[in-house]
């Protein structure tokens, strides 16, 4: 019986912890849904569509300067960076070139379209 307790209780904690990671992907989802469905009502609206443009770089940029200040300001990271040294260095650097010459043919391709290929 003392066993049974034990499981029922491990697997309860499993649930709810996983019910939280649920409602934060449920809310997520959601604020996803309600954007596509503005979107999609709004649609012929040319000028909401040029400021939720602006608007998305803005608060992407401001993204990245949060991300950087998390970044800067954990010790641990530049701790570890003279153990992680020049091979960090190279896999970063390979995965940021990668990532533009893969950006640059994917936008050669969708500029030409389907119909001019």
């Amino acid at each position: 019986m003392q066993r049974f307790v034990k499981n029922f209780t491990i697997c309860g904690m499993w649930f709810i912890l996983s019910f939280i990671v649920m409602t934060d992907m449920l809310i997520v989802s959601i604020f996803l849904i309600a954007g596509l469905v503005t979107g999609f009502s709004f649609r012929s609206l040319n000028a909401l569509g040029a400021f939720v443009s602006r608007l998305g770089t803005v608060s992407l940029c401001g993204l990245l300067v949060l991300l950087g200040i998390s970044v800067g300001a954990d010790t641990g990271i530049f701790n570890d960076l003279k153990s992680l040294g020049l091979r960090a260095l190279l896999i970063s650097a390979a995965s940021i070139l990668g990532s533009i010459m893969v950006t640059n043919i994917f936008a050669g391709v969708l500029k030409k379209g389907p119909a001019n290929r």
